[in-house]
């Protein structure tokens, strides 16, 4: 749900509406000059009912999600060596094996497809497979699980997708 506040301000003329309103980069944005406090609501609800058709994207894909949760979440509210540590589980894991996938058709079954492929998968040291064949650590599997589940809830969050009982 987008946030915002609507209020009346005086000027030279008369008084007038303003409106600041959250967006979806969490940004406060602010529109000035409507002449009633119902203009600013139409226009208010007139934008939130564009940005959900905007997000309510059939076609996203995990690597497009993680992409954005990448861009407008972790560069911002991680330090630069969590936001390395998130973009190299991400394009080493994730996007190879299920980023094509698009995440309205993600089902709980895929999930755990795709942990049980990491639990086999070889580990890979600068990009070259081990020459032992070991397999991903635990820790491995469990980072990757968790920087999937916070993808997923950014997405809910930030109402890209629509939140499952």
């Amino acid at each position: 749900m987008i946030k915002y506040n609507i209020r009346k301000y005086h000027t030279q003329k008369g008084f007038l509406w303003a409106l600041r309103y959250k967006t979806s980069l969490g940004k406060w944005e602010r529109k000035k000059g409507f002449p009633t406090q119902y203009e600013a609501e139409l226009w208010i609800k007139e934008y939130i009912k564009k940005q959900k058709a905007r997000n309510h994207d059939k076609k996203l894909t995990i690597a497009q999600a993680a992409s954005d949760y990448l861009e407008y979440h972790a560069k911002i509210h991680c330090s630069s060596s969590t936001y390395q540590f998130y973009e190299s589980k991400i394009r080493c894991h994730i996007v190879p094996i299920i980023g094509h996938i698009p995440v309205n058709d993600l089902t709980p079954d895929q999930i755990n497809e795709f942990m049980g492929i990491l639990k086999e998968k070889n580990k890979e040291v600068n990009g070259k497979k081990s020459k032992k064949g070991e397999k991903l650590s635990p820790r491995t599997i469990n980072h990757v699980r968790t920087i999937l589940e916070c993808i997923y809830n950014y997405l809910i969050q930030n109402e890209k997708v629509a939140k499952t009982q």
